[in-house]
């Protein structure tokens, strides 16, 4: 498990540093250091997050659970299974790394296969589907305020709750 850990934090600081979230989070410290204390208390940030645990404290598929917060961004767990619902996200991209298992991007030209250790980014606008034909444990991270379902709504969305 320390192996798969270590994988998703080397592919989680690729992805920050591809999508440029790295320069804003430099340019947001200032105003994420006056953040710091709300953001702890929403997300229990003042400790480190197993991603082991909070996956086993999960039964539901497609019902994201916060394990933290980073300025504007929501970092999730969930567990994949079966097909979620296709749907956009007009405003923002789509983060997605894959810890354990392996989980398909539908996209309506082509699929996009993942297994552990992947990550892929769904630009904003594009309509997706994930899919885990077995299940699949995928950390996802996408500003607050950003419904799991995006513009597709209905009964698979899920509310903003922690773990």
């Amino acid at each position: 498990m320390a192996a798969k850990i270590a994988v998703a934090r080397r592919a989680i600081a690729t992805a920050m540093i591809c999508s440029g979230m790295d320069t804003m989070m430099a340019a947001g410290a200032k105003r994420g250091l006056q953040r710091a204390s709300s953001a702890r208390n929403f997300c229990g940030m003042d400790d480190k997050v197993n991603l082991a645990a909070a996956f086993e404290r999960i039964d539901d598929a497609y019902s994201p659970r916060i394990v933290g917060s980073l300025n504007d961004y929501k970092l999730m767990v969930v567990k994949a299974r079966g097909e979620f619902v296709w749907h956009s996200h007009p405003d923002t991209d789509d983060f997605f790394l894959v810890v354990s298992g392996k989980l398909t991007i539908q996209l309506r030209d082509r699929d996009v296969e993942l297994s552990a250790g992947d990550l892929y980014v769904v630009p904003r606008g594009v309509e997706h589907c994930p899919r885990a034909d077995e299940e699949a444990h995928v950390l996802l991270i996408e500003p607050h305020g950003t419904p799991n379902t995006g513009d597709a709504g209905g009964p698979l969305t899920a509310a903003e709750r922690e773990l």
